[in-house]
């Protein structure tokens, strides 16, 4: 997936590809000039479980960044706030993260 970004100290847009989304992260991975600390207004869209569209604009700040072959960077922002802030992405979140949920035992089998 690949959502629109706003830096919200320079208010330069960029594009990202979607890696992950939890229901207090995004792991994205974009070509754009960002660092650790940047706070970016992420625009998301995404099919419930009903199909029906939820478009979202969250804040988010970036904990760590990652270079990749000089290609661009991979990011790990953190969500402050989802459940409060916007309770129906973060429901369909919880949902997604409970129903794919792989069991420990799954985990434990690959780490012998």
């Amino acid at each position: 997936m690949t959502a629109r970004f706003t830096h919200q100290t320079t208010f330069q847009s960029g594009e990202a590809e979607v890696r992950n989304i939890s229901t207090h992260g995004i792991g994205m991975f974009t070509k754009e000039s960002v660092q650790k600390g940047d706070l970016l207004l992420i625009e998301l869209s995404i099919s419930s479980e009903q199909n029906e569209r939820i478009h979202e604009a969250v804040l988010g700040e970036i904990v760590w960044v990652k270079p990749e072959d000089n290609q661009g960077s991979s990011v790990g922002i953190y969500l402050a706030q989802m459940q409060k802030v916007h309770p129906r992405l973060y429901s369909h979140l919880r949902f997604l993260e409970e129903t794919i949920a792989l069991p420990d035992e799954y985990w434990e089998e690959r780490a012998e």
